[in-house]
């Protein structure tokens, strides 16, 4: 009897320590490429119109950043035992966006855009964007617009992992990203005897960058970033219901410490269909 009570104790014990302690530590973060844009909100201005769709082509610089990351659910290798940055981030060559934005109630409307891009495997549905949008003074000569939404991006990931288990290192590429929140105010002018009127958007959006769950019944490691984004820009008007922008805009990543650029650009043209 003894000797039953014997095993069932250690039995009890070996799973205390192997589930009540949490199993084997998770594997440590070493390094990730990422390939994919960086998150922009969808520009849209405030106007007397219904509905509004637009359609915009945008180019990014550098081609490429990297830089120093932190990431939850782990802890990453030590700069001792890895002398590279631990994210490398591809920007694609192109990128093409299209929306459309709908008033529903006095100054509400809601949007929705999708995003494709064009990368080293060609052609990638980005994601999309989807929101709420609060118009003020549309009717005037200076107008704002507030928008507020989610934004799904879909990024190439693959990701180097060091098991603390046997010292041994693995890639994963699947990604479990989550839609990142994002706001922004954009102010435009609408004088009818100006050729040419300005605008300004700012945007804050926080972007997951990556999430891997290591283990079916465990947490997930993950990375994020916030971005604020600056765009100045004109608009023409070539007729009422179709107006061109050019703009450039000019984003602010934070959380990437001593990268290879402090921003990213992109210039881009839109048309914007009022209906």
């Amino acid at each position: 009897m003894k000797t039953i009570i014997k095993i069932l104790s250690l039995c009890a014990l070996y799973f205390s320590l192997t589930y009540g302690n949490g199993g084997p530590p998770p594997p440590l973060f070493v390094s990730s490429e990422i390939n994919g844009p960086p998150h922009q909100a969808p520009l849209f201005l405030a106007d007397t119109s219904s509905v509004t769709i637009f359609t915009q082509l945008s180019f990014y610089t550098p081609s490429s950043i990297d830089g120093n990351i932190g990431v939850d659910g782990t802890s990453t290798v030590s700069v001792t035992d890895q002398d590279t940055k631990n994210l490398n981030w591809k920007f694609p060559v192109a990128a093409f966006n299209a929306g459309i934005s709908v008033k529903t109630w006095k100054p509400l409307e809601i949007f929705a855009a999708l995003k494709l891009d064009s990368r080293e495997n060609g052609i990638s549905f980005t994601g999309y964007d989807f929101g709420l949008s609060l118009l003020i003074c549309r009717d005037k000569d200076i107008r704002a617009r507030l928008d507020l939404g989610y934004s799904y991006v879909s990024l190439d990931m693959e990701t180097t992992l060091l098991r603390q288990s046997d010292s041994s290192y693995y890639k994963v590429t699947n990604n479990n990203e989550d839609p990142g929140p994002f706001a922004s105010l954009t102010i435009s002018t609408a004088f009818k005897d100006w050729a040419i009127n300005p605008f300004l958007q700012a945007s804050y959006c926080i972007f997951p960058l990556f999430s891997y769950y290591w283990a079916s019944d465990r947490g997930d490691i993950s990375s994020s970033i916030t971005t604020f984004t600056l765009t100045p820009g004109i608009t023409y008007r070539i007729s009422n219901n179709i107006i061109i922008i050019l703009g450039v805009n000019y984003v602010l990543p934070s959380d990437i410490e001593n990268p290879s650029s402090e921003a990213i650009y992109s210039g881009f043209l839109q048309a914007n269909f009022l209906l």
